[in-house]
């Protein structure tokens, strides 16, 4: 008991801190509930009016926007868990090239599902076959993925990667 009261005391760690950092989190989650609500609603409106890939794929983008800014404020505003904060911003440069090589097929499908939705080969509701020989009416498009439905309510579920480096035939136009 002894050990945990001096490492609290080291460490400047009161139950006044704890109570910001639940304060803050409290504080992040509204905040967040009412972004993702209001980009809900916004998202809504602008897919019925223009149902493309660009729109499913910036709504995705922007949800993980948010919620990684409502993470990293919580991370770097309470005092307990600011030098966690500080030292994971200080070390960007290591976290980076980890990340990189951690999340290389992540990032690629991100870059790939980001392509896919500026050159628009297809559309939503378009039906297309793959070089590999899948068919299917494209569904959804997110940030790692296209969803086909296939033949018999049968989904396919593809990486952007994947896509974007096979020939698409697409049989809509």
């Amino acid at each position: 008991m002894e050990g945990i009261k001096k490492f609290l005391a080291d460490n400047n760690l009161s139950l006044d801190n704890w109570g910001e950092l639940g304060k803050n989190i409290l504080i992040a989650c509204g905040i967040c509930f009412v972004l993702l609500w209001l980009e809900k609603k916004v998202a809504r409106k602008w897919i019925s009016k223009f149902n493309g890939i660009n729109a499913r794929f910036t709504e995705k983008v922007i949800r993980f926007v948010i919620i990684f800014i409502n993470v990293m404020w919580v991370i770097t505003s309470s005092k307990i868990t600011s030098s966690f904060g500080t030292s994971l911003f200080q070390g960007t440069a290591v976290l980076a090239a980890i990340a990189g090589f951690a999340a290389k097929p992540v990032l690629s499908d991100m870059c790939c599902g980001f392509m896919l939705s500026t050159t628009k080969p297809f559309n939503i509701g378009d039906r297309i076959e793959l070089s590999d020989g899948t068919a299917g009416i494209v569904k959804d498009i997110t940030i790692r993925h296209v969803v086909l439905q296939g033949i018999d309510t049968l989904k396919i579920v593809i990486p952007n990667s994947e896509i974007n480096s096979m020939r698409i035939t697409n049989l809509s136009y």
